[in-house]
């Protein structure tokens, strides 16, 4: 409504600038042709005055059937969002876990090495005292020292591979989070 009350007064205003500025410089007849046409310009604008109320009025009906679609695409969206946002914050956290879990085998590796390098050195060592010892209380003893260190060396490889088996399930997205995070609790128990 105000669209149009804006309108009308500009082209009025305008209108009756120009006929004024006109009727300075006209004759009597030419005044009379000019208020003929007034009149004629101001019947065609109350004629287009209901059909221009009717623009104003379809116009504000599609306005409003946009703001609604607006606001419905606007929910549809932002629920897609949010649970791209949650799904985001669920592969940050698997990998940070993930991250984790190679820090960890890292570390199992390392150890691993130094056993297999104590191991060597150990055998060098009995390999060393064998030859120049006939008592075989000692080479038994070692003998029994390098299988457990066999089987603690077994025991990390089963290790090692569980805690890649998990990284890489994880890596993958399969498997619920929590539940690993159970069967670690469940594999933390000492030897």
């Amino acid at each position: 409504m105000d669209l149009l009350r804006w309108t009308r007064a500009k082209v009025v205003a305008g209108k009756e600038a120009y006929f004024a500025n006109l009727s300075a410089q006209m004759t009597r007849k030419e005044q009379s042709i000019a208020h003929l046409h007034l009149r004629t310009l101001k019947g065609s604008l109350s004629a287009l005055k209901p059909q221009v109320h009717e623009a104003i009025n379809a116009m504000s009906l599609e306005r409003d059937k946009i703001e609604r679609k607006l606001s419905i695409y606007k929910n549809r969206f932002q629920d897609q969002l949010e649970e791209y946002h949650q799904a985001r914050a669920k592969i940050e956290e698997l990998e940070m876990a993930a991250e984790h879990r190679d820090e960890n085998v890292n570390v199992l590796n390392g150890q691993l090495e130094l056993l297999t390098l104590e191991l060597a050195d150990v055998k060098k060592q009995i390999h060393d005292k064998g030859k120049s010892i006939t008592d075989t209380a000692p080479v038994m003893q070692m003998r029994a020292a390098i299988e457990r260190l066999k089987e603690e060396n077994r025991e990390f490889d089963i290790l090692i591979g569980v805690l890649y088996h998990e990284v890489t399930q994880a890596r993958k997205g399969e498997g619920n989070y929590k539940q690993s995070e159970d069967e670690e609790s469940d594999e933390d128990i000492t030897y």
